[in-house]
């Protein structure tokens, strides 16, 4: 897909800079396994987030963050009614459709905006720039949990034990 891509340069690497000048030719080595993991992760996400909007439409304008691992993923709120166990578990059961439906999932161009990319999955669109892969399928069943950050803070963490990342099958 055209547009800008952006490097960011791990801090043990910003040294080896001093070495580079205008028009040197460099290699950039991806760690394909690593990206599919991650790709993997951040598609679950979503998923999460579609459970939380149907759920709890309350809690998505109080996110506070999300973090992304290769194995797992969470979302921290600042919401004043906790999630109830009830709510877990349905947020739980709607991510887990997405996947039991082997719903395909397309990253797009923003039609005015030619850097901006949003992330499509059965009529749902959330805005997004980051990797995906290509369908729920490979997920596998995710689990979902809530943690509370003291008050007025919760955290939904998930992880997906059974999922099969593919390193063939990323979208960029």
């Amino acid at each position: 897909m055209d547009g800008i891509i952006e490097h960011v340069v791990h801090d043990d690497d910003v040294q080896a800079l001093t070495q580079l000048s205008a028009g040197l030719s460099v290699v950039v080595r991806i760690d394909r396994l690593r990206r599919a993991q991650l790709s993997l992760s951040h598609t679950a996400s979503h998923l999460v987030y579609l459970g939380v909007l149907e759920v709890r439409p309350d809690a998505i304008a109080e996110t506070l963050g999300c973090h992304i691992r290769i194995d797992t993923g969470r979302f921290d709120f600042g919401v004043k009614d906790r999630f109830t166990l009830g709510e877990v578990q349905d947020i739980e059961r709607i991510a887990n459709a997405y996947v039991s439906r082997r719903s395909a999932v397309l990253v797009c161009p923003h039609e005015r905006c030619a850097d901006a990319r949003y992330w499509k999955c059965e009529e749902k669109i959330i805005p997004c720039g980051g990797t995906h892969i290509l369908s729920t399928a490979p997920i596998g069943f995710l689990q979902v949990r809530r943690k509370s950050l003291g008050l007025g803070k919760e955290r939904l963490s998930f992880n997906f034990d059974e999922a099969i990342p593919d390193i063939d099958v990323l979208h960029a």
